[in-house]
């Protein structure tokens, strides 16, 4: 089975599927000291560290970084771009 997908009965069902239709995950900018429970449970989380996105270059690595994960299209980082930039 692919990372990324779930076994349902006989059938495999990817992220994309199953998410098809349902509202994206948002993404959200917080600062460490007002929020410091985020990123503490890494399989409810994903958080990027400001230092690792400070240029435009470096941005763009992690944007391509995320491209790679299953789940992308399941949250607005699009959208989250174009407002953040």
């Amino acid at each position: 089975m692919n990372r990324g997908s779930l076994r349902v009965k006989d059938s495999t069902v990817t992220i994309e599927e199953l998410s098809a239709g349902t509202k994206l995950v948002n993404w959200k900018t917080l600062h460490a000291e007002c929020e410091p429970e985020v990123g503490n449970d890494e399989e409810e989380s994903y958080t990027i560290a400001i230092g690792d996105v400070r240029t435009y270059r470096s941005l763009l690595f992690r944007s391509l970084d995320l491209d790679e994960k299953t789940w992308i299209t399941a949250t607005d980082w699009e959208s989250f771009l174009e407002r953040s930039v």
